[in-house]
């Protein structure tokens, strides 16, 4: 059984239910049918959209600042 939980901006949340004779094949069984999930929306040419972000910097200035700070402690 497939269900949809909830639609989000970047996500389509999803609650999968199966039986198992063999608990240890639990993790595989997981990704198995996630995997037949996902290609079952691909083939059905539904996209899940994922937001995307632009960067403006102003000229070549914002580049020329970073390159000319001091290195943190953690590099």
């Amino acid at each position: 059984t497939a269900v949809v939980t909830k639609m989000d901006d970047s996500s389509v949340n999803m609650l999968l239910r199966f039986y198992l004779q063999d608990p240890s094949q639990e993790v595989h069984m997981r990704w198995e049918y996630t995997e037949k999930v996902r290609e079952a929306l691909r083939e059905a040419d539904i996209e899940v959209p994922f937001p995307h972000r632009q960067l403006f910097l102003d000229g070549a200035k914002a580049l020329q600042d970073s390159s000319n700070r001091a290195p943190s402690s953690r590099e």
